[in-house]
């Protein structure tokens, strides 16, 4: 019979990772490296050079999954609800979440504070944080604890933004950043307790500035990654992908892509990912129109632009009508998505699943216990 410490063991045919520190073929670290080791490997890729490197990110696979973004619609009501709750499944599991607003100070020094929900504005910008952390991130030791903070000035965060297609003014950027450190979410399982700890989407920042600095963008930020983000580190529950293949899309649609990495790691033009739509409504804001038909409609003017740049094959949104309706056209109350991937796609998620199982036995984590580390979601 096969032992779970052999597998641990087991040796890695020769792999070379491309990252912030160069190329290097990762090791079995033993338990006191780990935590360093962890974010080094997070931080490096499996591709051809480090040309190639700079235009992946990570995409963090439960963080993805809790829906922190869908309240923005509630940004645009006369006056914004105190609290926003939605209850969600992760692989089976049920979980409600529990969202505050967060507080931001509009650039005009004469404007009050005001508050909204985390949107669309602040998901792309956290991307753009997950791009920064894989490209210089630094561990430091909180409270006995290992946490990771990435360090940047506005104008760097600009110009990731800039390499995703989005153009944000350095002004919008640290309002983003001003309601993702202080918009704070609560996380509950079903039939567990309450959990007593709340904390912001990102944990805490430090600003260092000067007047003439925040105009040219060069005020410096240094961010905290939320425990969460810090956890999948840890255990390698994260898959690269290519974030510069969104730049001309909707945000929503760019959710859709990364999805695409991890709900069907044996995505191929034989095995196509499919998904509901209201399943992604329900996780990512810009799909909340008024009728499923016009988020159809926006769906599948993303989707061809998937298709005209070869990131997806072919695709196919088929519109699911109650059994029952009234007389006249029938409106549709969710749709089936069947996408098929371009051979790019393919090839990334492959290397992404390879790298993923050269982490783990670098880390001395048992491929068995994968589903446990990685379908589990801890509450902090």
């Amino acid at each position: 019979m096969r032992n779970e410490n052999t597998e641990a063991q087991e040796t890695e045919e020769q792999v070379v990772f491309w990252g912030p520190q160069g190329s290097f073929s990762p090791a079995i670290f033993p338990p006191p490296q780990r935590e360093a080791a962890a974010l080094g490997l997070f931080q490096s890729f499996l591709c051809n050079s480090e040309a190639e490197a700079i235009g992946l990110s990570n995409v963090i696979t439960l963080w993805e999954l809790i829906p922190k973004y869908t309240a923005d619609n509630l940004n645009y009501l006369d006056e914004i609800p105190n609290d926003y709750q939605k209850e969600f499944q992760i692989y089976g599991s049920k979980f409600k979440l529990t969202l505050f607003p967060g507080t931001y100070y509009p650039n005009k020094k004469s404007n009050k504070p005001k508050r909204r929900f985390p949107g669309v504005r602040e998901q792309v910008v956290e991307q753009a944080l997950i791009y920064l952390a894989c490209q210089q991130a630094q561990a430091e030791e909180v409270n006995g604890e290992i946490s990771y903070f990435i360090t940047f000035s506005i104008r760097e965060m600009a110009l990731v933004l800039k390499a995703m297609g989005r153009t944000h003014s350095h002004g919008q950027i640290r309002e983003a950043l001003e309601v993702l450190s202080s918009s704070v979410m609560t996380l509950k399982k079903e039939g567990a307790s309450e959990t007593s700890t709340r904390n912001p989407i990102v944990p805490s920042f430090t600003r260092t500035t000067s007047n003439d600095e925040t105009i040219s963008g060069k005020d410096n930020w240094k961010i905290q990654l939320h425990p969460l983000v810090t956890h999948a580190i840890r255990n390698v529950g994260y898959r690269q992908f290519q974030y510069d293949m969104g730049a001309d899309l909707a945000p929503f649609a760019s959710y859709l892509q990364r999805q695409m990495h991890f709900l069907a790691p044996n995505i191929s033009s034989e095995h196509p990912l499919t998904i509901r739509l209201t399943e992604l409504r329900n996780r990512t804001p810009g799909l909340d129109h008024k009728t499923i038909r016009a988020s159809i409609n926006a769906l599948q003017r993303e989707l061809g632009k998937m298709e005209n740049a070869g990131f997806v094959n072919d695709f196919n949104i088929a519109p699911i009508f109650p059994k029952r309706s009234a007389p006249g056209r029938p409106a549709p109350v969710d749709a089936e998505l069947t996408i098929f991937p371009g051979s790019d796609l393919v090839r990334h998620v492959k290397a992404g699943s390879k790298r993923l199982t050269v982490s783990e036995r670098a880390l001395g984590l048992l491929r068995s216990q994968r589903d446990s580390r990685q379908k589990n979601l801890p509450l902090f």
